[in-house]
C-alpha cells in the first residue's frame, strides 16, 4: 500500500512541476527578474506548490521516506530577457527574434552590435 501511495505521489509530482512552463525558476532574484505579471524592474515574489522528498525515522528505527507540500518563490524574467541556464541567477540573456546577422551579437532587447562594416537593426546590410 504504502509503494503504491508513493508511486502516485511521483506522478502528481511530474504533472504539477510540468505545468508551471518554461519561466521557472526557484534560485534567488537577480537582475531583470519581474512579476509574472507586471513588467517592472523590482523583482516580486509569488510563490508556488512544490513537493519536497525527506526521509525520517518511524516504525522501530527505519527510515521513512515522504513527499510534503511546500512553497517556494517564483520569479519570471522581464519581457525581452530570458536566463542562461536553469542554475543561472537573473535574466542576464537578452532576446533579438531575428538572428544577428554577419557576426553581429545580440546585446539587449532587440538590439544587435555588428561586426565592423555591417549595419542596420539585425546587422544585415
Amino acid at each position: 500500500m504504502k509503494c503504491v501511495w508513493l508511486k502516485l505521489s511521483w506522478l502528481v509530482i511530474l504533472v504539477v512541476q510540468s505545468s508551471w512552463g518554461d519561466s521557472y525558476s526557484k534560485h534567488t532574484t537577480g537582475r531583470r527578474v519581474c512579476s509574472p505579471k507586471a513588467a517592472t524592474q523590482d523583482p516580486v515574489k509569488v510563490t508556488v506548490p512544490t513537493f519536497q522528498k525527506f526521509t525520517k525515522k518511524c516504525y522501530e528505527n527505519q527510515i521513512c521516506k515522504g513527499v510534503r507540500l511546500t512553497y517556494e518563490t517564483k520569479y519570471e524574467c522581464c519581457p525581452g530577457w530570458v536566463q542562461n541556464s536553469k542554475l543561472s541567477h537573473g535574466c542576464n540573456q537578452p532576446v533579438c527574434s531575428r538572428h544577428c546577422e554577419n557576426g553581429g551579437k545580440c546585446v539587449a532587447p532587440e538590439t544587435c552590435t555588428c561586426s565592423p562594416g555591417f549595419t542596420g537593426p539585425f546587422c544585415e546590410t
